[in-house]
């Protein structure tokens, strides 16, 4: 376990400099073929993405344990190791914490206001990532379909019993509970990662949920903003019917293709498929643009959102106030901006 982590720790240092390299080549005078120069990176991306997947089914190749931690209080399964998730959703991917946190309301980043112009020019960007719908035809548009497949799969690991072999959720409690002061700050940062991430992808792909609180915005006070059992009731579907919806879809996908004994995620048992771990989640990128209704996120929003704001890690509640602030926006709210954003009182 230990040298496989300083493994991954590896991996990420070179994804690092791959990245700095990338930089460095898209800034220079000297390039003199550009198409030469992407081709270049989708070759690193393609190896290391497969990598990082293979290091992941060699490392939790065996049965999920499904005893609750004594210290934690938490199943065994839930979030085995966030960062391997995290380095595919904000590592690999084009989409960077500047992208989400401009498009998800922020004021400002490191002291400098954000203007409308900011804004457009994320939106823009984050609207191009994201745009090819099905058609997947590079392995930067995998990358980046993977990021929200890697959303999805750590957000089903927090709040979901995993599946057993033939698809249906195993015995026991469908969904589990979790508190931000019952895991490590790695786990809970990555969540809030995955849920801005994951808000970015439907709302650029598939717009608002409906506009139940427009007429609200005038007369709601910030207290009640904050407080979920009042914010909860705007929302189409609460968070855990979302997630359990969402990864039901894709199951029942993957039962009309016959591929369920070697096309699942978030499973109990070790994989004795010979399918690699790569193409597993490519397939569901595949599956993703068919799954219906992804743009009724508020209600996981306001459940992260306000659970996250318990953390006593600033920049945890600062990401809760901005996925509150996009669970809004995904029921109709007009000012984009999260204005106490950097009020950072512990209550």
């Amino acid at each position: 376990m230990f040298t496989k982590s300083i493994l991954f720790g590896g991996l990420v240092s070179i994804m690092q400099q791959m990245q700095q390299a990338e930089l460095q080549n898209n800034f220079t005078l000297l390039i003199s073929n550009e198409r030469s120069d992407k081709q270049k990176n989708q070759v690193w991306k393609d190896i290391l993405t497969k990598v990082f997947d293979t290091w992941e089914a060699e490392m939790h190749s065996q049965e999920v344990q499904l005893t609750r931690d004594p210290f934690f209080g938490i199943q065994r399964g839930q979030c085995k190791f966030p960062m391997y998730h995290l380095a595919q959703i904000v590592g690999m991917s084009d989409v960077n914490h500047y992208d989400i946190a401009i498009f998800g309301g922020s004021p400002g980043n490191q002291s400098v206001d954000a203007t409308a112009k900011d804004m457009s020019i994320v939106q823009r960007k984050l609207t191009s990532v994201w745009s090819r719908g099905s058609k997947i035809s590079t392995v930067n548009d995998l990358v980046n379909y993977k990021s929200v497949i890697h959303c999805y799969w750590l957000l089903w690991s927090l709040m979901l019993a995993p599946l057993g072999e033939d698809g249906n959720p195993i015995n026991g409690p469908l969904t589990y509970g979790w508190r931000v002061d019952h895991d490590y700050y790695d786990a809970m940062y990555a969540v809030s990662i995955a849920t801005l991430v994951l808000w970015c992808y439907t709302f650029t792909s598939n717009g608002t949920e409906s506009e139940t609180f427009k007429d609200l915005e005038a007369t709601m006070l910030l207290k009640d903003i904050r407080d979920y059992e009042k914010i909860r009731v705007l929302a189409q579907e609460d968070s855990y019917t979302y997630l359990f919806r969402i990864r039901k879809e894709f199951t029942q996908l993957l039962q009309k293709e016959g591929l369920i004994e070697d096309y699942l995620l978030h499973i109990t048992t070790a994989r004795s498929t010979q399918i690699p771990l790569y193409t597993v989640i490519a397939k569901y990128c595949e599956l993703l643009p068919r799954i219906t209704n992804k743009q009724n996120i508020s209600g996981l929003c306001f459940l992260v959102g306000t659970n996250l704001l318990k953390s006593q890690w600033q920049v945890i509640r600062e990401n809760a106030k901005l996925i509150i602030n996009c669970g809004l926006r995904s029921v109709g709210k007009r000012n984009l901006h999260c204005q106490d954003l950097f009020d950072n009182a512990f209550n």
